[in-house]
């Protein structure tokens, strides 16, 4: 028991950990470990028919692996009552508490999330990696030291080739073509 729920929380804390930006596509019941994992993407896109719960203490448990990185999106309170009642929102609710980026109509959450990678996509690599570097240190500070670190890692970005490709071609008026790309 004690590897099953290792593995889930290894699962959600590799997908938060990788470089790129990851965009998760929700739809129909995403309960327990399911909303755990959409907990670990970065983006998240909802079918308005998506519904979201932790229902496991309806059957004698609780959610304590998921909880942290779902506390993290909506807060500790609404994490809780979701956890001891095992209630379950709609993607519109999920939308407003910050668990979803966004909600489209049924049938349209896969497609709607790759129009957003195609937005990210037309960036620098290099940028929304350490974009998403940044966030996620942010994440896991306080106010203060996240600031602090933070200031070292837009010195980064600023001093970048891509940084120096994308303020030209704003000037020059034209769209970049980032040295990061490996296309």
């Amino acid at each position: 028991v004690r590897g099953y729920f290792g593995d889930m929380a290894r699962l959600i804390d590799t997908v938060r950990r990788l470089p790129q930006p990851v965009i998760g596509a929700a739809f129909g019941h995403v309960l327990a470990g399911g909303m755990g994992l959409a907990s670990g993407v970065d983006l998240l896109v909802a079918s308005d028919d998506a519904r979201f719960g932790l229902p496991e203490v309806k059957v004698g448990l609780y959610p304590m692996v998921v909880t942290a990185p779902i506390s993290r999106l909506i807060g500790p309170r609404r994490t809780l009552e979701l956890g001891l009642t095992g209630r379950v929102i709609d993607a519109q609710t999920a939308e407003a508490w910050g668990f979803v980026n966004r909600v489209v109509p049924q049938g349209e959450a896969l497609d709607a999330a790759m129009r957003l990678a195609d937005e990210i996509r037309a960036g620098s690599p290099s940028i929304a990696k350490l974009g998403k570097e940044g966030w996620r240190t942010a994440q896991d500070m306080g106010l203060s030291d996240a600031m602090e670190s933070l200031k070292s890692l837009v010195s980064l970005v600023a001093l970048s080739d891509d940084s120096r490709e994308g303020v030209s071609a704003f000037l020059e008026k034209r769209k970049p073509e980032w040295p990061s790309r490996k296309d």
